[in-house]
């Protein structure tokens, strides 16, 4: 199994396409299709330069909001970072690390996929333009679009729970 990266694709083709057909002197219709892409985000690898231990982002679930309290949030995190910076650079396990700061809890990590596509989108339109003399012209359009290869982030999951979440609605029904 290779578990290389693969990286982006080199090279995002983004043809286009566009007709126009005069019916008669007054009418006349237009349409096209595209492909687009999005340049990769810069969030998309900016994220990497926040893992451990260059940098390290904490959570906590428990503790005090008080900024000069030893049990406060701030301590706990800022405990957990230093105990973090100092066993990794001493070989220490999470074991070691959850013994030397009571609530220390991994720092998140972010990762990708191995093989990432250019987000791509397929674009459309269909359009008939009627001229009512020199001055009033009407336009009748249809426009679509589709995604391709796009990156899905998926922060909370499904929102639907029929036991409830969080006062989100128990119902799947708009």
């Amino acid at each position: 199994m290779n578990t290389a990266f693969h990286g982006v694709d080199g090279l995002t083709p983004e043809p286009r396409l566009g007709v126009a057909y005069t019916l008669a002197r007054s009418r006349v219709l237009r349409g096209g299709v595209g492909i687009f892409a999005d340049a990769n985000p810069g969030l998309q690898a900016d994220r990497f330069l926040t893992n451990a231990p260059a940098e390290s982002i904490f959570s906590t679930t428990s503790g005090l909001v008080a900024l000069t309290d030893p049990k406060s949030v701030f301590a706990i995190v800022a405990g957990s970072n230093t105990a973090l910076q100092q066993g990794f650079a001493n070989g220490a396990t999470l074991a070691q690390l959850q013994a030397m700061v009571p609530g220390f809890a991994p720092p998140r990590f972010f990762t990708i996929s191995q093989n990432v596509h250019t987000p791509k989108y397929v674009e459309w339109n269909a359009k008939v333009q009627r001229a009512f003399g020199a001055k009033v012209l009407l336009s009748v359009n249809y426009v679509g679009n589709h995604g391709i290869d796009e990156l899905v982030r998926q922060l909370f999951g499904n929102a639907f729970s029929s036991s409830g979440s969080a006062g989100l609605p128990t119902s799947s029904a708009w």
